[in-house]
C-alpha cells in the first residue's frame, strides 16, 4: 500500500469515501472508493475457503442426478457478511467516513424471505451475527437457486406457450425463457412446495436482499425492511414487462406463475413487491447492525443494489458502441443500447442507473417522470456458460496444464494473410446457453477444395485445439454482435464495434486478447485500475446516489457525467491515472480473414447444431 494510499484511509481524514459489495457465486466481496473514485483496499471471503461447513464446490451444491439443480445455502450468503466484518475491522477501513453504500449480487437468484423476516430485521443488533440473529426462519427457503440451474425447462416452455412462443416473451419481457431465471424458477418451487411458497412474505433477488441486510436494524420509517428489487436486475427474471412506457410485473406472467388466478396473481405481485426503477434513489440509512458492530455513521446513506453483470456495466460507464466482455468462469458480453430492441440472440435490460421515478405496483402505475439520460436506455448481454472453464478443460487435456503452451499453440495457428482456418470445433462441455441447449464437443476440418467435414479428432490435437477453442468462441461474440448493432444501429453492422474493455480473470491472457482484437475488429482495452468490477460499479453508484441527494441542484445529475467530473477531480489531484489501458489493437490481414470465414463459421455452428 503507497502513502497516498495510507494517508487517505486514514481515520482523520475528512474525505468521504463509498463502499460497494458483491456477492457472488463464489464470494463476497468489498470495494472501498475515494470521492475521487480511486480504489483504495478491497476484501474478499471465499465461500468454498472461508465457510467450509457449508460444503460447497464453486461456490454452489447441485441437485440429485440429472435434476438439473444447482443452488446455494441463504445462509452462507448471510455469514459471508459476518466474515466480511471481521475482515473490515481487521483492516482498519476508517467506516466512519463512508457516506454511501451500494451492493451487487449474482443475477437472476432469487431470495424467500419468511413470514417472521420483517421483524427479525428489524431487531438485530452489533452484539451477535447476522446469521445467529436471522438463521433459517428468516427464509421460507433455505437455498438460493443459481444461475447455473437448468431444472426448469418445462415451466420455460408453459411461459414462452403462455404468450404465443419465445420471440413474443422476449417483446415483452427482453428475454426469451431461460431456465435461470427467476420466473420459471417460482413457478417451479410454488408447485413443488405449495406450503412454503405460502409462508413467503417476499421473493427478492441476492442483490435487493443485500440492500435488506445492509439497512437491518434500522428505524423501519419506511414500513419497507426487506426492500425492493431493482428494476435492471428485475430484467433477468422473464416477468418485468418493458414493451410500455410504464413498465411492470407481466400480469399474464403472473397469473400463469401463480396459478392462472387472479387473487394468487396480486399475491404473488404483492410478494414481489415494488420495484426500484431509479438506481440511485435512497432507500434507506446504513443499519443499526452495521454502526454498532464497524463504527458506520447513522448518516450513511444506501441505494438500491443491482444485478453483477449490471454493476459491472457501470465499474466502465461505456459509451456507444462500446462493449464490456467479462472473461470468467461463464463469458459475458454487456453492449449499451438506445432502445429497446428485443430479441431471441441476446437479452434486453434497463440500464442500472437512470434517473427515474419509482413504479408503484405491479399495474404499472407511478409514472416514471422526466429522465436524465445516462449513455444509454438499456444494455444488450450475452452470456455463455462455456466460458474460462472450457478454456481451461482445453489447456489441461491437450497443453499438460500449462498455459504457456496453449498460448503458442494458439499464435502458431494465427491465420496468415489471405489464409482461412482450416480446423474448427464448438465446445460445449455444459449445456450452453447461446445457442440454446447446445451440448457437446464437434469438430470440423477443411480439405484443399474447402470442404468441411465432421471429424473425431484433429491430427494434430494439442497444436490445434487451443486456437480452434478461442476463435469459436470469439466468432460466437462476433456472430451475435453484429445481430445486435443492426438491431440498434439502422441496418449499418459494418459500423462494428469500436471498442471492447476487458475485465475478469482470463483478462490477463495477452494472446486471448489479441485473438479478440483481430476476430472483432477493434481495439482491447483493459481497467486501468485493477479491481473487482462488481464492487467497484456498486460503489460508483453509491457515489453517484450521495452526491444527488446530498448536493442542490445535483438532484437528476446522469451517472455518466457524476463519474466523469469525480475521475477528473481525482486526475487534477494526482490520484488517479487514466481510466483504461490498450490491451492489444487488431491486425489488419487477420482481421480481414475472420471477416471472411464469418458466413463458414455460422454454417459449422448450425451444422454442430443438427449433429451433422
Amino acid at each position: 500500500m503507497d502513502s497516498s494510499t495510507t494517508k487517505s484511509l486514514s481515520p482523520d481524514s475528512n474525505e468521504p469515501l463509498f463502499l460497494g459489495i458483491d456477492v457472488s457465486t463464489q464470494s463476497t466481496k468489498a470495494s472501498l472508493l475515494s470521492s475521487s473514485l480511486e480504489l483504495l483496499s478491497e476484501l474478499a471471503i471465499n465461500f468454498d475457503r472461508d465457510l467450509p461447513h457449508y460444503k460447497t464446490s464453486g461456490g454452489v451444491l447441485t441437485g440429485s442426478a440429472g435434476s438439473g439443480e444447482i443452488h446455494s445455502p441463504a445462509l452462507m450468503a448471510v455469514e459471508s457478511l459476518d466474515l466480511l466484518a471481521e475482515k473490515i475491522l481487521a483492516a482498519g477501513w476508517p467506516t466512519q467516513r463512508v457516506k454511501a453504500v451500494s451492493a451487487a449480487g449474482q443475477q437472476h437468484a432469487s431470495v424467500y424471505w419468511s413470514r417472521r423476516a420483517p421483524e427479525m430485521l428489524r431487531s438485530v443488533n452489533g452484539s451477535k451475527r447476522l446469521v445467529d440473529q436471522l438463521g433459517s426462519q428468516a427464509f421460507s427457503r433455505a437455498v438460493i437457486p443459481n444461475w447455473q440451474d437448468s431444472s426448469t425447462t418445462a415451466e420455460c416452455k408453459a411461459f414462452e406457450a403462455h404468450l404465443g412462443g419465445p420471440t413474443a416473451l422476449a417483446k415483452i419481457t427482453g428475454s426469451k425463457a431461460y431456465e435461470r431465471f427467476t420466473g420459471p424458477q417460482i413457478m417451479r418451487w410454488r408447485r413443488e412446495e405449495p406450503e412454503a411458497y405460502e409462508q413467503t412474505e417476499r421473493i427478492g433477488l441476492v442483490s435487493s436482499m443485500v440492500t435488506t441486510l445492509l439497512c437491518a436494524g434500522g428505524d423501519g420509517q419506511d414500513g419497507e425492511e426487506i426492500k425492493g428489487i431493482d428494476e435492471s436486475d428485475a430484467c433477468g427474471m422473464n416477468l418485468w414487462d418493458l414493451s410500455t412506457p410504464k413498465r411492470g410485473w407481466s400480469r399474464p406472467l403472473l397469473e400463469l406463475v401463480a396459478g392462472d388466478d387472479a387473487a394468487a396473481a396480486d399475491e404473488l405481485a404483492r410478494k414481489l413487491g415494488a420495484v426500484e426503477s431509479d438506481g440511485g434513489r435512497i432507500v434507506g440509512r446504513i443499519g443499526r447492525w452495521w454502526q454498532e458492530k464497524l463504527n458506520f455513521s447513522p448518516d450513511c446513506l444506501v441505494c438500491p443494489a443491482t444485478g453483477d453483470n449490471p454493476a459491472t456495466l457501470l465499474s466502465l460507464a461505456l459509451a456507444p458502441r462500446e462493449a464490456m466482455v467479462s472473461l470468467g468462469t461463464s463469458d459475458t458480453l454487456l453492449i449499451p443500447a438506445p432502445s429497446f430492441e428485443p430479441s431471441e440472440a441476446f437479452h434486453v435490460f434497463y440500464h442500472p442507473a437512470r434517473v427515474a421515478g419509482r413504479n408503484a405496483s405491479e399495474s404499472g402505475e407511478g409514472e416514471q417522470g422526466e429522465v436524465v439520460e445516462t449513455s444509454s436506455r438499456y444494455f444488450n448481454m450475452l452470456v455463455y456458460k462455456n466460458g474460462s472453464l472450457a478454456r481451461e478443460a482445453v489447456r489441461d487435456k491437450y497443453c499438460a496444464s500449462s498455459w504457456q503452451e496453449f498460448d503458442r499453440a494458439v499464435r502458431s495457428a494465427w491465420p496468415a494473410r489471405g489464409s482461412a482456418p482450416q480446423h474448427m470445433g464448438f465446445y460445449w462441455f455444459k449445456e450452453e446457453i447461446i445457442p440454446p441447449n447446445a451440448k457437446g464437443v464437434h469438430l470440423y476440418t477443411s480439405s484443399k477444395d474447402s470442404q468441411w467435414s465432421s471429424a473425431e479428432e484433429f491430427e494434430a490435437p494439442g497444436a490445434t485445439h487451443p486456437h480452434s477453442i478461442i476463435s469459436s468462441q470469439l466468432l460466437s461474440f462476433k456472430s451475435r454482435v453484429g445481430a445486435i448493432l443492426h438491431e440498434n444501429a439502422g441496418g449499418d453492422n459494418e459500423g462494428g464495434l469500436v471498442r471492447i474493455h476487458a475485465t475478469g480473470g482470463a483478462s490477463s491472457n495477452q494472446t486471448l486478447l489479441e485473438t479478440m482484437a483481430d476476430v472483432l475488429a477493434c481495439p482491447v482495452v483493459r481497467p486501468q485500475q485493477q479491481g473487482n468490477a462488481c464492487s467497484v460499479g456498486a460503489a460508483l453508484k453509491a457515489r453517484w446516489a450521495w452526491e444527488r441527494a446530498t448536493k442542490p441542484g445535483r438532484e437528476r445529475v446522469a451517472f455518466d457525467v457524476c463519474v466523469e467530473e469525480a475521475r477528473k477531480e481525482g486526475e487534477a489531484a494526482e490520484q488517479g491515472g487514466q481510466k483504461v489501458k490498450l490491451a492489444a489493437e487488431p491486425d489488419e490481414a487477420r482481421t480481414d480473414c475472420w471477416r471472411r470465414f464469418l458466413p463458414t463459421w455460422e454454417e459449422l455452428e448450425r451444422r454442430a447444431l443438427r449433429g451433422e
